[in-house]
């Protein structure tokens, strides 16, 4: 929720309604199901684009199968875990993100493929996107920085470690 409230501080007016209402989310590993996740209990949409249906779907039954076991341990209900599905989609296409208020880069820590993502995405879309990369990267900050200047370019980090 930390990258949401921050999207809502750096937009004018901040209120509800500031928020992404559509959520893109490139890549659908770990952190990739992780971020769905969240952005679907916090009632907002989401895409979560995998190279191949395989791995998305893959994704999609990981999601399912964790909020399966909140529901048997009564940290949610059935009708919450299927409210929260209700708001996950998947996609193997990248053009599927064309729309998205907000795209979440979670591919492998490599500039190259980085890079490459980042220039299709700009290719496929119509508006402004945040787009905020795992900052493993410096250098890409400064390639993107250098080559799309129009997008808002967003870095920060997610850890699981207390």
């Amino acid at each position: 929720m930390f990258w949401l409230r921050l999207l809502a501080m750096t937009t004018t007016p901040t209120s509800p309604s500031s928020l992404p209402q559509l959520v893109g989310v490139c890549g659908s590993g770990i952190m990739g199901s992780g971020l769905a996740e969240v952005v679907a209990r916090a009632g907002i949409n989401v895409v979560v684009r995998s190279r191949t249906m395989a791995g998305a779907q893959s994704m999609l039954t990981s999601v399912e199968n964790n909020l399966a076991k909140q529901v048997a341990k009564a940290k949610l209900t059935e009708d919450q875990r299927t409210e929260i599905l209700s708001h996950i989609s998947i996609t193997d296409q990248l053009s599927a993100l064309a729309n998205c208020d907000l795209v979440i880069e979670s591919i492998l820590e490599e500039l190259a493929p980085k890079q490459e993502l980042f220039s299709q995405l700009t290719k496929s879309s119509s508006h402004q996107q945040y787009l905020p990369p795992t900052p493993a990267h410096c250098r890409l900050l400064q390639w993107h920085k250098r080559q799309i200047v129009q997008t808002k370019f967003v870095a920060f980090t997610f850890s699981t470690r207390q």
